[in-house]
């Protein structure tokens, strides 16, 4: 997993691991991922409340610098993320 745009205190961890990964580009798939301060959106898609915790799981994983397994399930292996922060 590649981390793009990343900000403030997790962000910053996020990077730091990214920066240990080769080329961004080489990901087979990318998605923007819009952190709001209680929630967040992946692409275009419907607002998730941080507070279910489904949704918690889902950034812990992020934050660890792993794929979601949400996201694994559907079968990306290979994923960038751009992080778009709007605390």
């Amino acid at each position: 997993m590649y981390v793009e745009n990343p900000e403030e205190d997790w962000m910053d961890k996020m990077k730091k691991k990214s920066n240990d990964k080769e080329g961004y580009d080489n990901s087979e798939k990318k998605i923007k991922l819009t952190v709001y301060k209680n929630g967040f959106q992946i692409d275009d898609g419907q607002f998730r409340d941080i507070k279910e915790p489904v949704n918690k799981k889902f950034m812990d994983e992020v934050e660890k610098g792993y794929i979601p397994q949400e996201l694994v399930d559907q079968g990306f292996k290979n994923l960038a993320i751009a992080l778009m922060d709007k605390k």
